[in-house]
Parts: C-alpha cells; sequence; structure tokens
C-alpha cells in the first residue's frame, strides 16, 4: 500500500503485540506444512508419522 496509507494503520504497544502473535502463528504454520511436505517426499518418516 505504500507511505500514504502507512498512516492509517493502528500504532501503539498493543498492536504491536498483535502483529507478533499473527507473525508467530504464521510460522507455526509454515512448520507444520514444512513437516508434511517432508512426510510426503520420505514416506515412512517420523514426518509421515506424525500425521497419522
Amino acid at each position: 500500500m505504500g507511505d500514504r496509507h502507512r498512516h492509517k494503520m493502528p500504532h501503539g504497544p498493543g498492536w504491536n503485540k498483535v502483529n507478533v502473535i499473527g507473525q508467530v502463528f504464521l510460522a507455526a504454520a509454515f512448520a507444520l506444512l514444512a513437516i508434511r511436505v517432508v512426510g510426503w517426499v520420505l514416506p515412512g518418516s517420523w514426518f509421515d508419522q506424525s500425521f497419522n
């Protein structure tokens, strides 16, 4: 969106915590996706067994 819209975004320490929490959930989702993909590549491994 750029600098023209940056002032419209919420600011402050509370919103920074919300942003960090969202980033943690996003990282966890990517980690689960990576484990699932490795499970597909290596059938029978721990990664594959973790989703059964």
